[in-house]
């Protein structure tokens, strides 16, 4: 069963008993779910009470399939879709924030505005200063290369349990798991609890939402992950899946509009924000010493994908407006990091959620050094 198939027909698992759906043909509830397919029973047109067997993404294709009313139900907490296009929780943090909003802070989306909303009333002294000592251990020390990423995402957990009321936790300090996640943030200091963390980790190295949760005692908790980008450098994810989905859709050296492959590819591009999942990136800009933090939000806006052939390699680029925001680079499972994955175009597509202005300083390093040098000199004597 190819990836198409096989994500509409867990779309449909996630569904079963909830809600209708329509087809040309007329309104169709799930009937049964088979390995090898979907059987749908038609409740009104032409062919009511009679049923089907959906078996590739070109059978769901050729009923041109509408989803009406969905109710998707993951971990615990449930969302309404309400639109045909799914769109990510996280595209409406900021929209209509009001200060003393009274949200449920239980509800994953509660929790993400209340954690992000805190974060962006960090004291600006405060942040400016973090940023110019972690640019200057990044010139000075860690260098640009992974162990630069390591650096920050230890430094920005040291911030946030600083200057909020939250805990975070650096998820590679105690695992070598192939995670796709950098920082875990909760309201629960049991979340610095590595072996709490090791025994909610599912076979896929995924969190077992459901059963962290309960262990921290019923409290929420997200998932960040994190970049460090240079100007207007972003690299979303390393994922090679969904850029495979485009090859298998999108043909050479064409612009796709059909609807119904672009919700397919927004909706796996979307997974990466669904639920407890925060994609944010620090940006730094040398020319003037200025820092913005982005959220990334999901990309339902998307209108159109275009395969492009550049001088060596082509890329599947993602526009809105008439402007592309970010592209899949040609790369797959054996190309290294720079060769494959999602990477921003147009940062404006994101949610800016602070920025500032740093320092240049020696003064973190400066420290290191003399530090080391005060080890090494102790163990002479």
């Amino acid at each position: 069963m190819d990836l198409a198939t096989e994500r509409i027909k867990n779309h449909f698992i996630r569904s079963i008993g909830e809600g209708s759906f329509k087809s040309r043909l007329g309104k169709y509830k799930i009937n049964k779910i088979e390995d090898y397919g979907v059987e749908i029973i038609y409740t009104s047109g032409v062919k009511k009470n009679s049923t089907e067997w959906l078996k590739s993404y070109d059978d769901f294709n050729g009923a041109q399939i509408v989803h009406d009313n969905i109710i998707m139900e993951e971990g615990f907490f449930i969302k309404n879709i309400k639109s045909k296009k799914k769109r990510s929780v996280q595209y409406d943090l900021f929209r209509d924030y009001k200060e003393n909003n009274d949200f449920d802070v239980n509800t994953i989306t509660g929790f993400k505005k209340e954690f992000l909303h805190k974060f962006t009333k960090i004291n600006q002294e405060s942040m400016n200063w973090f940023i110019s000592l972690y640019i200057d251990a990044k010139n000075n020390l860690y260098g640009t290369g992974a162990s630069s990423g390591k650096g920050f995402e230890e430094n920005l957990s040291t911030l946030i349990e600083l200057y909020t009321d939250f805990y975070a936790f650096k998820l590679d300090l105690v695992n070598k798991k192939n995670l796709t996640v950098d920082i875990l943030v909760s309201k629960s200091p049991k979340i610095k609890n590595f072996n709490l963390i090791n025994v909610s980790l599912r076979e896929d190295n995924t969190i077992d939402y459901e059963k962290l949760y309960k262990l921290l005692d019923n409290n929420p908790f997200l998932e960040i992950s994190l970049k460090q980008y240079e100007n207007n450098e972003c690299q979303i994810t390393t994922q090679y899946g969904i850029k495979e989905l485009c090859d298998h859709f999108i043909e050479k050296d064409q612009f796709c509009n059909d609807l119904e492959v672009i919700d397919l590819i927004v909706s796996e591009l979307d997974k990466m924000t669904d639920g407890n999942k925060v994609i944010m990136s620090c940006q730094n800009y040398p020319k003037n010493n200025i820092y913005r933090f982005y959220v990334y939000e999901g990309f339902s806006r998307i209108e159109g994908i275009k395969h492009v052939k550049k001088t060596k390699h082509y890329r599947h680029e993602l526009i809105s407006n008439g402007v592309v925001v970010a592209h899949f680079k040609y790369g797959g499972k054996q190309a290294n990091a720079f060769q494959r994955g999602l990477w921003v175009n147009d940062l404006n597509f994101f949610n800016c959620i602070y920025e500032g202005s740093y320092e240049n300083t020696t003064e973190a390093s400066a420290f290191f050094n003399e530090g080391f040098k005060n080890l090494l000199m102790e163990r002479v004597k």
